[in-house]
């Protein structure tokens, strides 16, 4: 009876885990493009942009600067994923993702008073890589939103970078795993093994 309480407990703790270590197939040196889905008009005005990397699942993403650029379609290679991103951007970003941006329906006022709140708040609040004067809109209603998570790191949300031609292309956001949720992952995993050997000798 201890054993399977001990199981339970540790499968328990995985299902947890799970969501917290949930990650983009994204490494540096891989190779990917970006395009527009279907009814987003062009990128002028920003994401979100489909992110399709070689040899992982696709995601949307999203501009994280007004000032650099990239050609849909075209194939590019990442040279860095930097943790430098601005922690509220990140919050807005990671709520996106999970769907859990309250009142969210992806409209087309609803998408350009999204990007131009991550404009903002990569310019405003943080974010290393925005330093070439205002740009957003302190006026989007997800500017407040994102800083009412109340974020201080940027968490397992990164910046990924590439070269469009001989100038820095455009960052955009992308979700890795956090090294500690690996690592309880990685033990409850172990635990589960150890435990399965058991039962069977």
């Amino acid at each position: 009876m201890k054993k399977l309480t001990v199981l339970v407990v540790l499968l328990v703790s995985l299902f947890l885990c799970l969501p917290s270590v949930w990650a983009d197939d994204i490494y540096v040196g891989q190779t990917f493009n970006m395009t527009i889905p279907a009814g987003y008009g062009d990128s002028a005005n920003g994401g979100p942009f489909l992110f399709n990397p070689t040899g992982g699942s696709s995601f949307d993403t999203w501009c994280n600067t007004t000032y650099e650029y990239f050609n849909p379609g075209d194939t590019y290679t990442i040279t860095a994923l930097e943790n430098d991103a601005s922690p509220a951007a990140a919050a807005l970003y990671y709520n996106y993702r999970m769907g859990t941006l309250a009142g969210y329906v992806g409209s087309a006022t609803q998408r350009l008073d999204l990007q131009n709140a991550l404009w903002y708040l990569a310019y405003n609040h943080g974010d290393a890589d925005s330093i070439h004067g205002p740009q957003g809109d302190i006026n989007s209603p997800y500017v407040q939103v994102a800083l009412n998570y109340g974020w201080t790191t940027p968490g397992n949300v990164v910046l990924i970078d590439y070269m469009y031609g001989n100038s820095p292309g455009q960052d955009v956001y992308g979700i890795v795993p956090e090294p500690t949720s690996l690592l309880l992952l990685g033990l409850g995993l172990l635990g589960v093994a150890g435990i399965r050997r058991k039962f069977k000798s």
